[in-house]
């Protein structure tokens, strides 16, 4: 696992496959937790401090240092 910066906040989730990391880039990375390899990224709104998920994993929740809430899906 190498994010870019700083990491705000990470969460597990799909029964502990995956780690979803958020950092102070702006950067939104899913990585697979057996290869620590990254599977997908994407660019946040805002700059982020936190992250939730809902029960089934498909949607989560970042908050943002502008005082924003941003909804994502993702399925992986």
């Amino acid at each position: 696992f190498s994010p870019a910066e700083n990491i705000c906040s990470v969460v597990f989730l799909k029964n502990n496959e995956y780690l979803l990391s958020i950092s102070a880039d702006y950067l939104v990375q899913l990585w697979n937790i057996k290869t620590g390899k990254e599977i997908d990224s994407i660019v946040c709104d805002g700059r982020p401090s936190s992250i939730s998920f809902t029960k089934d994993d498909n949607i989560f929740a970042i908050g943002n240092w502008n005082s924003t809430i941003t909804l994502y899906s993702w399925n992986p």
